[in-house]
């Protein structure tokens, strides 16, 4: 499945990759079917906005995961234990915060 949109950050400035790519069938130079946005950018759609914005409060998150979750090294083999990695960084990210909220509901009904 190839995305239709790209949202980047300012580090992705200068990259090929958002540029022309051959055709596999006709070799010509032809348009990429997503469209990259950046950070910073003016004159954007609205709905364009809210979505950078998105990107940018996801951002924390994922580094969250990789510093206490476990994402930072992957031993797992192939693509399908890229997969089951971040999968298990997921569950392991919301069962702490489920924890929390537990905790945080026992002391309320405790004190």
């Amino acid at each position: 499945m190839t995305p239709k949109r790209v949202f980047v950050d300012k580090g992705y400035r200068n990259h090929k990759q958002a540029r022309f790519r051959p055709d596999p069938q006709t070799g010509r130079k032809t348009a990429p079917p997503w469209t990259v946005y950046m950070a910073g950018r003016k004159g954007l759609d609205p709905h364009v906005q809210a979505e950078l914005k998105r990107r940018s409060a996801i951002e924390p998150v994922i580094g969250h995961l990789k510093d206490d979750h476990g994402m930072e090294h992957n031993y797992l083999k192939g693509r399908t234990g890229d997969r089951f990695n971040v999968k298990m960084s997921a569950v392991g990210f919301n069962f702490r915060r489920v924890l929390a909220w537990l905790r945080r509901i026992l002391c309320r009904f405790l004190g």
